[in-house]
């Protein structure tokens, strides 16, 4: 329950609510949400269902068989929707449906009859239902259509999407690994805790890397290929789209030029992987210098997918004439502090956006994000809207930050055209001395890891 305060809560209150309504809990598979809702009904009379994916008639076979405990108490094996509720708000205030978009097949009458019995139940009573999805597209860009078309849309009495956790609160977690070798798995596995609980503190990251990826059926490579064939239909193509962006082709361009399919289909299939939140489309910080920005950058979102697609996909023959221990030491090994970078970037803008909600920096308020430029790029910018401005250089990879470094942050936000007020440097390993000595009007922060893992 770390850092589900806020979710917890918005359950309790909607609990408070007379009639029958029903409340919409979503979010990743293994991000969190049964833990949530586990916690939320602990010593209630709840009644549980796990819906199938399978017609409606067999729906409602299940679902009264395990209602009855195997022996139907109905006339018929195959009540109708409106017996199945009226039966169960007889004995229970809760009902918790696992994976509901499964109950809205297109031979169902769910919706309906829940609407129809909705309407005519004692507003004096109470009927919660918690309906359960781990498919955040369908939630995001279907559900609420198909809620007005079958007249239910009035009894949604809430959203709540369980996002990953942060980096801080996986920590609080997981504290049994070491703060580099957290960033790492954090870069590999997201905020997902179900991701996290394939690991073994006991183990070293290389022990744990192979047995969750490189091994034969190995948990998490299994998970995130599992991840993409439950929602896509033409998987070879996302595939080739997927592993030329972890490559290194951004942009649209590079994309047609290594897979060679049509400009059109390119930017239907990314608009796709981007409602299923496996990529992003990166916005830099607006600055004057805009003739300088990079637009129309992807990137892997899903550290799980970007993971799979930069080193196993790409060489999958490897993997199978390799032992496990040789294909990560030379595959994985030497290029996942590189690799890593990204997702130290985006602890450290987390990091800083924290600070700033403390007023621990300059700036009490603005945009915080990054600048992607042509020739030099700003790991972290924030920028009010006085155009005031903090920049950040993140380094995972190399064994030191010195005042190259430094000149370099500084030639970029000339590039990008901002007024830094604030300079931060983050570093997995040492920062040079010397870096206080550059030529610069404002302050210079200069963190460590552990001290970044600390967050006052």
């Amino acid at each position: 329950m770390i850092g589900r305060e806020l979710e917890y809560q918005f359950l309790q209150q909607r609990e408070l609510k007379s009639g029958a309504h029903m409340s919409v809990v979503y979010g990743a598979k293994g991000v969190g949400k049964m833990t949530l809702v586990q916690e939320f009904i602990r010593g209630k009379k709840v009644f549980y269902y796990s819906c199938r994916d399978c017609v409606d008639r067999e729906q409602r076979f299940q679902l009264n068989r395990e209602r009855t405990r195997g022996i139907s108490l109905s006339a018929s094996k195959f009540p109708t929707w409106t017996e199945i509720l009226n039966d169960i708000s007889k004995e229970y205030s809760i009902v918790v449906l696992d994976e509901f978009q499964y109950l809205l097949k297109l031979d169902g009458t769910f919706l309906e009859e829940l609407s129809a019995f909705a309407a005519t139940f004692s507003k004096e009573k109470k009927l919660y239902l918690i309906c359960m999805s781990s498919s955040v597209n369908w939630v995001e860009n279907a559900m609420a259509r198909e809620l007005r078309k079958k007249g239910a849309a009035y009894l949604l009495s809430g959203m709540l999407k369980v996002n990953p956790l942060d980096y801080w609160q996986i920590a609080d977690a997981f504290p049994g690994f070491g703060a580099k070798d957290r960033v790492l798995l954090y870069s590999i596995l997201g905020g997902i805790p179900g991701r996290w609980k394939a690991l073994d503190p006991a183990l070293s990251m290389q022990e744990n890397l192979t047995r969750c990826f490189l091994d034969k059926q190995a948990p998490l490579a299994l998970a995130a290929i599992s991840q993409l064939r439950d929602d896509l239909r033409e998987l070879n193509v996302y595939q080739t789209i997927l592993t030329t962006i972890a490559c290194g082709a951004y942009k649209l361009n590079d994309i047609y030029l290594q897979t060679e399919f049509s400009r059109a289909k390119i930017s239907v299939y990314l608009k796709n992987l981007m409602q299923m939140q496996v990529i992003e489309k990166v916005f830099s910080v607006d600055t004057r210098g805009r003739e300088q920005v990079q637009k129309g950058i992807y990137r892997i979102s899903d550290p799980l997918i970007r993971f799979v697609y930069t080193f196993l996909f790409p060489n999958e023959s490897m993997l199978r004439l390799m032992d496990a221990d040789t294909f990560y030491q030379q595959y994985i090994g030497p290029y996942l502090n590189a690799y890593a970078g990204e997702t130290f970037a985006l602890i450290c803008r987390d990091y800083l956006a924290k600070q700033m909600k403390l007023g621990k920096l300059s700036l009490s308020n603005g945009e915080v994000g990054e600048w992607v430029g042509k020739n030099a790029s700003l790991h972290v910018l924030i920028q009010d809207e006085e155009e005031n401005a903090i920049g950040g250089f993140c380094n995972f990879d190399k064994a030191t930050v010195d005042k190259n470094d430094v000149e370099w942050v500084l030639y970029a936000a000339k590039e990008a055209k901002v007024f830094l007020q604030e300079l931060w440097l983050f570093s997995a390993g040492s920062i040079e001395k010397e870096c206080r000595e550059v030529e610069f009007d404002g302050e210079i922060h200069f963190v460590t890891l552990p001290e970044l893992s600390l967050l006052d």
